[in-house]
């Protein structure tokens, strides 16, 4: 039997990567990665536990995931097992790996001897909704938010009345706090900033107090944000 495997990989801080996920990287003959270098430097520091290099890696981005998807379907039907990671985090999730995982599992209705698998690991989403405080019984994630402002809007009007988590680059991240307020009012914010990492920081509060305490310079790498719209 062949397999996509889909690796979860740390978001920051590498000791939370799992024993498994170590073990399946090193035992495929292909590890598609969203870049190379970033998955290499990850390896390299876990060779010592192995009495093998780790397998090729492969870039796969959503760049070229069209070209590569059939080389990728006809290595599986000949046997070749492949994992697919992303720089950091669960593939798939704002990520490449989507139309991959939909091919293959469309390919193993019909063909038993292949098959997806999802190996769990490290993610910013959960963390982040518990480190808010909000209500975490009930939530929707909605990956990046549309990058046109009428877009926001309307999408933000629509929200359900639960937690609502979402990612946000540091560049847009006082605007979209500024497009909410203005849509929604004086909500309560969770803002998580690099999570897992040495300078992880979590401010929470209304938006217009977040929106004057917090400099854009000290904005740097991940972002996520967790809505109160439960309250």
């Amino acid at each position: 039997m062949s397999t996509l495997f889909v690796v979860s990989t740390p978001i920051g801080n590498q000791a939370d990567i799992s024993l498994r996920a170590l073990e399946t990287l090193w035992s495929v003959d292909i590890i598609l990665c969203e870049d190379t270098r970033e998955s290499g430097s990850l390896l390299n520091n876990f060779k010592s536990h192995f009495d093998k290099p780790y397998p090729k890696l492969l870039s796969y981005t959503e760049h070229n995931e069209n070209m590569r998807i059939p080389e990728i379907i006809a290595n599986l039907k000949n046997g070749i097992n492949y994992a697919l990671v992303t720089d950091r985090g669960t593939p798939v999730i704002s990520d490449p790996g989507y139309k991959l995982v939909r091919e293959v599992i469309n390919l193993s209705k019909s063909d038993s001897s292949i098959k997806v698998d999802v190996i769990p690991g490290a993610n910013a989403i959960l963390p982040s909704l518990i480190l808010s405080g909000f209500p975490p019984d009930k939530f929707i994630f909605l990956g990046f938010l549309p990058k046109q402002k009428s877009k926001q809007i309307e999408l933000i009007t629509n929200l359900p009345k639960i937690t609502t988590i979402f990612y946000d680059s540091p560049k847009r991240l006082l605007t979209t706090l500024s497009v909410i307020k203005d849509t929604l009012g004086d909500l309560e914010v969770a803002i998580c900033l690099e999570m897992t990492k040495m300078f992880q920081k979590v401010w929470i509060n209304k938006i217009d107090y977040l929106i004057s305490q917090i400099n854009e310079s000290d904005l740097k790498g991940e972002i996520t944000v967790v809505l109160n719209l439960a309250n």
